[in-house]
């Protein structure tokens, strides 16, 4: 199978920007283009007019899985599995365990709710840590959590993220090669 994109050599923040915003549908600004281009060691170069067919074709590791990903999108298994997620939000919007309204303890935590080394050391922590994910979700409060306050869209493509996800972390490889 050949692997070869077909790309333009060169491109402009904005352009970029448009295109994320066509494609996905999302707004990033042009600082938030930098420091994703400069994570990913993408450098732009000035934008130069490039000819009608001059396009150059490089090998893209891995297009097998682009694949895959665009056939989950295109026969609707992110949007399926956000339904699925939505219907069980439902349903657990109706139960009383996500009327109720518990005191979290923020002992362990920062000011903005992000856990700490101290919370590790907990004691309660420690002993609970390798409980069953049903036992601790028993008690874990609904509206506390994220999922329940995005749309389905969002849903979507998150589900689409995690079916992405051992390909983008490749084990490790791809992230130590950003350093």
């Amino acid at each position: 199978m050949d692997t070869r994109r077909r790309t333009r050599t060169s491109v402009s923040q904005s352009e970029l920007r448009t295109a994320l915003q066509k494609r996905f549908r999302i707004q990033i600004t042009p600082s938030g283009v930098s420091r994703c281009l400069q994570r990913l060691g993408i450098k732009l170069g000035p934008k130069e007019r490039t000819p009608p067919g001059s396009l150059e074709t490089e090998a893209i590791p891995c297009a097998g899985f682009e694949l895959i990903v665009a056939l989950a999108w295109h026969f609707g298994w992110p949007q399926w599995t956000a339904g699925v997620i939505q219907n069980a939000i439902s349903d657990a919007r109706r139960s009383k365990r996500f009327a109720s309204r518990e005191v979290v303890d923020r002992t362990g935590r920062n000011g903005r709710g992000q856990f700490t080394a101290s919370y590790n050391r907990r004691r309660d922590v420690r002993r609970e840590k390798f409980e069953s994910v049903e036992t601790k979700r028993a008690s874990k409060s609904l509206q506390g959590m994220d999922l329940v306050k995005v749309n389905r869209e969002i849903l979507a493509r998150k589900c689409l993220a995690a079916l992405t996800l051992p390909f983008v972390t490749t084990n490790g490889q791809v992230r130590h090669n950003f350093r």
